[in-house]
């Protein structure tokens, strides 16, 4: 039989501990990758709907009759700076402005930005053309995101542009918000995987009564050695009636070499009363029995 070395008792960490911090390791790389995959989630759909309620506002405007009328008829273009500021206040955007076809401001939240050219016409050209979209410059307000929508007549020809944007500072700060709120349910996450580490660690080191790996280790080592010490054959069995463990005295009575060929197999094949044994639960003491084909006693 093969001399098995002696387990080696080092300073390893306790099994609890290592249980904890495995599943901790588990518990906070997934939170931390699900809180990147979120975090980018929330930008993008922060962004996407703050657009979407820019378009609303600007379509909103660009179909009122009385910034249509306000700008045909000169005489009603004061109307639209209260109307425009009104609804800016009310709809809680950073700025509404309303063009004429010239690009010139008949509405800004700056008074004194009223009759002048829009800041950045460049940006402001291909909305001229009936083209609606939206774009990220910057204006008299700094840095801003902006929906351009084109306003037309009864008669479908268009008459100016409508201009409602956000500041990025505002954008930026949704976003964050949205950010804290992920930042705080990935703490609480977190948290509860280390309680639940901290008890699944416990009742793992209950079921193995306490013991340590190198401790467990060790008792299979003498229980290995008590097995081979004695001179009778010696078979293991679980409650399933399978083989679990052989000494070298029953390989040899059953003239085999390896216990490779025994373990896992059902015990009534080679001994049948060890069977019949595990299933009434009555201990049978040197009796004749019938192993592997012989008779022993």
């Amino acid at each position: 039989m093969k001399k098995r070395s002696p387990i080696k008792q080092g300073r390893a960490m306790k099994l609890q501990t290592s249980i904890t911090l495995l599943i901790i390791f588990i518990v906070s790389l997934s939170v931390i990758i699900m809180n990147g995959f979120f975090s980018k989630y929330i930008t993008e759909n922060t962004k996407d709907t703050i657009s979407q309620r820019l378009y609303t506002i600007s379509r909103l405007v660009a179909q009122s009759d009385l910034v249509i009328e306000g700008l045909q008829n000169e005489k009603q273009r004061a109307n639209i700076q209260e109307y425009a500021n009104e609804l800016k206040a009310l709809s809680n955007i950073g700025f509404l402005v309303v063009l004429d076809m010239n690009l010139i401001r008949l509405s800004h939240p700056i008074p004194s930005e009223v009759g002048k050219s829009f800041y950045n016409r460049e940006d402001a050209k291909s909305s001229l053309g009936g083209k609606e979209y939206t774009s990220i410059e910057k204006g008299p307000l700094g840095l801003g995101m902006r929906v351009f929508t084109p306003i037309k007549n009864e008669q479908n020809k268009q008459i100016g542009v409508v201009v409602a944007g956000l500041s990025m500072d505002k954008v930026e700060d949704q976003i964050e918000e949205g950010q804290r709120m992920i930042l705080l349910g990935a703490i609480f996450q977190l948290l509860l995987g280390v309680i639940g580490a901290y008890f699944i660690s416990k009742y793992v080191k209950k079921i193995l009564f306490g013991m340590e790996p190198v401790e467990i280790a060790q008792l299979t080592k003498e229980r290995d050695t008590m097995l081979e010490s004695v001179k009778e054959g010696i078979l293991v069995v679980n409650q399933s009636g399978e083989i679990t463990r052989v000494n070298q005295q029953a390989l040899k009575l059953m003239a085999l070499t390896k216990e490779l060929e025994l373990i896992g197999r059902p015990v009534r094949n080679y001994m049948p009363t060890l069977q019949q044994t595990i299933q009434t639960g009555i201990a049978s003491e040197n009796g004749e029995a019938l192993f592997y084909g012989k008779k022993y006693y």
